[in-house]
């Protein structure tokens, strides 16, 4: 399944929750608030942008397990990646002794984390999947590839026949503004 395609899906599963909402149905507040974050992410982002950050998590994952200190920990760094593409993650006060506004980590119920962690899971996980057998040198289209560049590697998940110089450059990303961090990172 492509990314476009995921988006899609997971865009029309959001709407849904929120138009139960609207309609007066019983749904969950920590649901719907993930509905609303995934709603907000894909407004702005491309499925590339979104999917290159998840990979990117799974191969900084696979790359250095230890910085995460649980399964729980990695879904709330998945998600606070994800989130920190868009505003959403941001909240704004006022410091009462400058008069200054600020910017902080809007942070989200354990919930809600759980909850948009298995949105994005599901909904990335044939892409993701494709990118780590990709990265590890399992078969691609039937031929063995040993460990392939990022670049490669979305070039092809994008069945693009021109290069795009951004692609690798998003995953690197990913996985780099992790990768300076030192200890655990996440919840225990």
């Amino acid at each position: 399944m492509g990314r476009e395609k995921a988006v899609r899906i997971m865009r029309t599963h959001a709407e849904g929750i929120t138009s139960d909402y609207a309609h007066g149905r019983a749904t969950s507040k920590h649901k719907l608030t993930a509905a609303k974050e995934v709603l907000t992410v894909f407004r702005d982002f491309s499925p590339l942008q979104c999917g290159s950050v998840v990979a990117g998590m799974y191969l900084l994952q696979d790359a250095s397990s230890h910085r995460f200190a649980s399964d729980k920990g990695f879904t709330f760094e998945l998600v606070r990646r994800f989130r920190s593409l868009s505003d959403a993650n941001v909240g704004l006060y006022e410091n009462a002794d400058s008069g200054r506004v600020r910017r902080a980590y809007r942070e989200i119920p354990a919930r809600t984390v759980a909850q948009l962690g298995a949105i994005l899971v599901e909904g990335f996980k044939t892409f993701v999947a494709f990118v780590r057998g990709c990265m590890r040198g399992s078969t691609l289209n039937g031929h063995k590839r040993p460990g392939t560049s990022c670049r490669r590697v979305l070039r092809v998940c994008l069945r693009s026949e021109q290069p795009r110089p951004s692609c690798g450059i998003l995953i690197r990303h990913a996985v780099r503004s992790l990768g300076d961090t030192q200890g655990r990172l996440g919840w225990r």
